[in-house]
């Protein structure tokens, strides 16, 4: 190979390509210009080597007749460090690149190199071998094919009806190309224009502008169809340009300028560009990393990882961790930021700093990863609130989980597990059995979990008191017409419910019910109430001239917010009238009666009413307490008859009001039959029931419902068996089933009909996954290979599959791209949508940090759906997907058919 020199001065980058005088006896002057002869003219950046006097000099202008050359200057030895001045020149004079013609060295780069290894090193890259070694920096400029050596500017004007790009160099000036490694240059002296082809405001045309370069001369371009497919060429932008009048006033929909140059001005190669838009992504987990359960020994309890590789820019080994020896950064810990643990035993507040004790909680963990195994590290993030269920922490309706990495450690974070763990400070800590949940791969972003209504008041037990009935209040809507019963909510004073009610206020409620809710009394007129109720004086059981104002506040009042089955039905049912009133509301043993024991009594009684309430005594879910027995046996209900009708409970739902009664609805639960007992601390809960759910909409004299049990292991209670309304057996989870007589056997069925499907329904298959567009239009398409497989459990389908292109045009085609060819169609159903995992090349969207195979129902698709902060999701189409684009996609997913 012949002498090279590269040359970097402001932006401009030459190498051999000129006429060089390399044994000259005389310097330059300003007559060796441009002019041509039989070796050509010199230009801009040829040089001169006078050898009489032992100079070289470099052409700064070639323009003829006064041509300007610049001798370069050595200052002194000492620039050459490390060389002898006696070998100084000896060494130098002599050595080209190649050794055999005399070429050019420059002393710069000889620093610190030794006298014998001066120029060896420099000579020889490639040991002589022709290992095709890169010799010199000239071998690296196809690298920069289609660049710009100059920085660049452009913009879009409108002129006479006609949208124009204009291009020219940073300030003005023309712009040099890079082109099959050689400079050619683009008059831009004014700047160069080319015109656009413009579409509507509702049809917008993308534009591919570049340039290319024939017999020296370089054009500027523009074409609808996309980039060039046969030459070679330099990307100046794509722009999607609207109708002409609002490009006018508005600009484009969008003008993005490719700006590949040499460097910019701050001297910032390209390859330093791409370096750091890829740093500015997160880090990608390779393989490895896996998160372990918790291993746990009161009161104490740690996880541990396991050894994997993530990418930063470049592959590095993330060493195992383990959290007991190494610890754990908390990085949202509300009064430590980063506290360092070794436990979760030293964990003791969420983010907001609630209390963790006996709460369920989800702990996000994720990693760091370093050059440097010692420095890569293990973070966790505390959830914002906690739960009372194991159940309610994994559905996570709260979206406590906090899957935020902090920007700071862009490039390095990844995330690595989901924590589902119950808060025992010292005490024994409890983890789900699907704790942890694997989160590799995924973008910090993920934040999953569907918001759900709040059933009962154990949702609640980590809120403030005054937090807590504020909102229990607010919810019944101020008219006391709503099912929750202020005798349910403790540590509520009397100052909370009806401080509020004067003693006049108090009488007009006696007396005239006019204070008291429409659902309660409108029916009664203010005779009948009288009549009922009494007035202070009389010897009626209801007789108030024992009690005082004050009781009276505290017993009457609070009657506006009972449930309307406390008095509407109670009054409403004249049958048991005479018994409430002579038998059940007397004055028991102690001489005075309270409103608790009338709300017991009334229950009792009133078993046939819609809506009972929920007691003041025992019953977690709100159940109403029927009968109660002091007795060793346990109470019991018995019928005595002439005819086979049995002794039966009979529960029924209906909606509307009980002053009228509505049909259920499909997914009402229409009874229960709740077993249960006091816990630890004296208070009710369920051990298990079964209950009935309605499975359609009820017809003439028939409804459909299943009949569910549900268990509680000691960790909440959930739904393990149905009965389903066709009479199928179906679990909800995969169950042995022990052998009669063999308590250790187990018996295994091949087809163990589940639901509406069947073991048998499991098959795998392969199919073919192809590529097209809402609308194809002239989409044509070279499949390189395409292979896709699944595997069917009843009525679920787990795929996977790939598909790559060796051509891809379009020009008229619009719409979503789609996947198609998937092996069983999406199940109808509208609420809800599948997303899966995808990977694709070949798409362009700035901005998008995020890309998701998107499932919808009733189709064998598969759409590309794209997000990202600020941006609204959507789907990729035709104008993501260029015309002439490298098209690749993998993806997987499971889906209900």
């Amino acid at each position: 190979m012949g002498e090279h020199l590269l040359i970097i001065d402001d932006g401009f980058w030459t190498a051999q390509r000129f006429k060089y005088n390399r044994a000259a006896t005389t310097d330059p002057d300003n007559d060796d210009d441009a002019t041509q002869d039989a070796d050509g003219g010199y230009q801009k950046g040829s040089l001169w080597f006078n050898t009489s006097t032992v100079t070289i000099w470099i052409c700064n202008d070639a323009t003829i007749g006064s041509a300007v050359w610049s001798r370069v200057d050595i200052d002194d030895h000492d620039e050459l460090s490390g060389v002898s001045v006696d070998d100084h020149h000896s060494q130098v004079h002599d050595h080209s690149a190649g050794g055999d013609d005399g070429g050019l060295v420059s002393h710069d780069v000889l620093s610190d190199v030794s006298s014998d290894d001066h120029h060896a090193k420099s000579h020889g890259h490639d040991g002589a071998d022709g290992s095709g070694t890169i010799q010199t920096w000239e071998d690296l400029r196809p690298l920069y094919n289609g660049s710009t050596v100059e920085n660049t500017e452009q913009s879009i004007a409108e002129s006479g009806g006609v949208v124009s790009l204009l291009f020219a160099q940073a300030g003005g000036g023309d712009v040099t190309f890079i082109f099959g490694g050689a400079e050619y240059v683009l008059d831009c002296t004014p700047a160069a224009s080319v015109a656009l082809t413009a579409g509507t405001d509702t049809d917008p045309t993308l534009n591919y502008v570049y340039c290319t370069e024939s017999g020296g001369v370089v054009t500027l371009a523009a074409s609808t169809a996309g980039w060039p497919s046969a030459e070679d060429f330099a990307p100046i932008a794509t722009v999607l340009v609207n109708a002409v009048a609002s490009v006018a006033t508005d600009g484009p929909y969008k003008h993005h300028a490719w700006t590949d140059h040499v460097q910019d001005s701050r001297l910032v190669g390209h390859l330093g560009h791409i370096n750091k838009k890829l740093r500015a992504l997160e880090a990608t987990w390779v393989s490895g990393c896996a998160p372990n359960a918790l291993t746990i020994s009161s009161p104490d309890a740690y996880l541990t990882t396991d050894a994997g590789v993530v990418f930063q820019l470049h592959e590095h080994d993330m060493p195992a961790i383990d959290m007991d020896a190494e610890g754990i950064y908390v990085t949202n810990e509300p009064t430590t930021p980063y506290l360092h643990v070794h436990t979760f035993d030293d964990l003791t507040q969420t983010a907001s700093g609630g209390a963790i004790n006996n709460r369920w909680m989800n702990f996000i963990v994720w990693g760091v990863i370093s050059e440097n195994a010692g420095d890569c590290k293990l973070f966790m993030n505390l959830p914002s609130s906690s739960y009372s269920t194991e159940a309610a922490a994994l559905d996570d309706s709260d979206n406590s989980a906090n899957y935020t990495i902090p920007a700071a450690y862009t490039g390095t974070g990844f995330l690595i597990g989901r924590y589902v763990v119950q808060g025992k400070n010292s005490g024994t800590w409890v983890e789900s059995s699907d704790s942890p949940i694997d989160l590799r791969g995924l973008l910090p972003a993920v934040s999953p979990g569907v918001g759900t209504a709040i059933t009962d008041h154990a949702s609640l037990s980590g809120l403030t008191t005054d937090n807590h009935h504020a909102q229990v209040h607010a919810i019944d809507g101020g008219d006391h017409t709503g099912t929750l019963d202020h005798s349910e909510i403790a540590n509520v004073g009397a100052s909370d419910h009806h401080a509020k009610y004067t003693d006049a206020e108090v009488d007009a409620i006696v007396a005239t019910h006019t204070a008291i809710a429409a659902a309660h009394h409108a029916k009664y007129l203010d005779s009948e109430a009288v009549s009922a109720m009494g007035v202070k004086g009389d010897a009626n059981d209801l007789n108030h001239d024992r009690y005082t104002d004050g009781e009276v506040d505290g017993i009457v009042a609070t009657h506006t917010a009972l449930p309307n089955a406390h008095h509407a039905e109670a009054h409403a049912l004249a049958s048991h009238s005479a018994m409430v009133l002579d038998t059940h509301l007397t004055a028991d043993t102690d001489g005075a009666y309270d409103a608790g024991e009338a709300n017991t009594r009334l229950r009792k009684i009133y078993s046939d009413a819609f809506d009972i309430g929920q007691p003041s005594g025992f019953g977690a879910f709100g159940i109403p307490l029927l009968a109660e027995s002091t007795l060793s046996a346990p109470a019991s209900f018995w019928t005595a008859s002439a005819d086979a009708l049995p002794a039966a409970i009979y529960l029924a739902k209906a909606r509307g009001t009980p002053a009228s009664p509505a049909a259920i609805q499909n997914g009402d639960f229409l009874g229960a039959i709740v077993f249960g007992g006091l816990d630890s601390g004296a208070l009710p809960a369920v051990s298990a029931y079964l209950a009935s759910v309605a499975k359609a909409a009820p017809g003439a004299g028939q409804v459909t419902g299943n009949l569910e049990l549900w268990t509680n292991p000691g960790t909440g209670v959930a739904k393990r068996w149905e009965v389903t309304e066709g009479g199928v057996l179906a679990p909800v989870a995969a169950h042995d089933i022990a052998t009669s007589g063999q308590p250790a056997g187990t018996v295994y069925a091949t087809a163990l009909n589940l639901g509406d499907e069947d073991m048998s329904d499991h098959d795998v298959g392969t199919f073919t996954p192809d590529i097209t567009f809402a609308t194809p239009g002239d989409l044509a398409t070279t499949v390189l290979n395409a292979g896709g497989a699944y595997e069917r459990f009843g009525d679920m389908v787990f795929i996977e599959g790939k598909i790559a292109l060796s051509a891809f045009t379009h020009s008229t085609a619009s719409g979503a791209l789609r996947v198609t060819g998937l092996p069983f169609s999406v199940r109808n159903n509208f609420n809800y949508r599948t997303v899966g995992s995808v990977i694709a090349k070949g798409w362009t969207n700035t901005g998008v940090r995020s890309l998701s195979a998107y499932l919808t129902p009733n189709t064998t698709y598969i759409l590309l759906r794209y997000s990202g902060s600020g941006i609204n999701h959507s789907n990729l189409g035709h104008t993501h997907f260029l015309s002439g684009a490298t098209v690749e996609i993998w993806f997987s997913a499971a889906y209900p058919i």
